[in-house]
């Protein structure tokens, strides 16, 4: 569990009945602890009363029982590497960056997608499948380190929200013009970024917020972002988005609610071009990498969020010979809403644009 922290230290501060802080940390951490304990014990509990068993299954017995999905990744190889931006949150002005590599002309650009961590996350550390997925795709994606537990320069709060997050969003809107500004200087990772395209927004759990309110509030149109994939976005602010938008969410999310997620998604207004993926076996960790005891992370979110980058910040419906279109609208056995690949759906929903 990359930067997590197992227990609080020091003096410990009650902000709310619901979160206690020290120095600035939230023990929410904490109550994500003891919520995947109880899921643990309530999985040992169901694998012990498993109907015809002579031995009790085993996780990756459990893992393997569905059929092996379809996975589809790009034809670019990647490259990491770490910057500062001094004009991030004091807490951390580390800046993780991967970038396509491969045999491309010198002068081929691709999209950036600033993706925002939830909370004890790592950016560098927390989203290898799902980072390595999107950039085979041909897409540099930045990720800033900053208020792994809140912020530490702006301590602003929204009711029933972790401490120090209201204003978390503006670090990937930092990050997004820090980015352009490394293209228009060189700087590595940035030489094939066009810093005058469109940009693209994601983010988990807290940083599922992020990307909802960098998408809102007129942030788009300040910084040129157009469309937005949110997982299992934590939040209790409920702005409609007006621009095309993928959100994930699952019943077994017992952290971000699937009502949260409604709640957005139900307030765009009529005709918005929009996507809804609640998944029943999903939980809340879908777009991380596993840390768990079990199996959590879905090796076929990096091809869904893609493809929804491709069709609605690219305009491409096809590429490398994927059909990205029917990825996200089709009724295919790859596609989304199909329940086929990804799983059953409880909901599942798709509003392409007007032909």
């Amino acid at each position: 569990m990359s930067d997590r922290d197992v227990k609080c230290q020091g003096v410990k501060v009650c902000h709310s009945d619901k979160f206690c802080f020290t120095r600035n940390v939230p023990s929410y951490n904490n109550m994500l602890l003891r919520l995947l304990s109880l899921s643990a014990l309530a999985y040992l509990l169901t694998v012990q009363a498993a109907p015809n068993s002579a031995t009790p299954l085993s996780v990756q017995a459990l893992s393997t029982q569905k059929p092996t999905p379809v996975l589809v990744l790009g034809p670019y190889s990647t490259k990491t590497v770490t910057l500062k931006n001094k004009e991030m949150d004091s807490s951390d002005h580390r800046m993780f960056v991967q970038y396509p590599t491969g045999d491309f002309p010198a002068d081929t650009k691709f999209p950036l997608i600033s993706f925002a961590h939830g909370l004890g996350n790592s950016a560098g550390n927390d989203y290898n499948g799902l980072f390595d997925g999107l950039v085979s795709f041909g897409y540099i994606v930045v990720a800033h380190y900053a208020c792994v537990n809140g912020c530490a320069d702006d301590w602003a709060s929204l009711p029933d929200d972790p401490w120090a997050f209201a204003h978390y969003y503006k670090q990937q809107l930092l990050a997004i013009e820090w980015a352009k500004e490394s293209a228009r200087t060189g700087t590595e990772g940035f030489t094939n970024l066009d810093p005058t395209a469109p940009v693209g927004v994601s983010g988990h759990s807290m940083g599922g917020q992020s990307a909802l309110f960098a998408a809102s509030y007129g942030n788009a149109t300040d910084h040129n972002i157009s469309t937005a994939v949110l997982h299992h976005a934590y939040t209790h602010e409920y702005p409609g988005l007006t621009l095309p938008y993928l959100a994930f969410t699952g019943q077994e999310d017992y952290v971000a609610l699937p009502s949260q997620t409604y709640e957005f998604y139900d307030a765009s207004p009529e005709g918005t071009v929009k996507g809804l993926s609640d998944k029943k076996t999903a939980g809340h960790f879908e777009c991380e990498d596993d840390f768990q005891l079990w199996p959590s992370y879905n090796p076929l979110t990096p091809q869904y969020t893609a493809a929804w980058f491709k069709v609605h910040l690219e305009e491409k419906r096809e590429e490398f010979g994927v059909d990205f279109y029917d990825l996200i609208y089709g009724d295919s056995e790859t596609s989304i809403c199909a329940g086929k690949e990804d799983g059953e759906m409880k909901r599942c929903e798709m509003t392409p644009p007007a032909e």
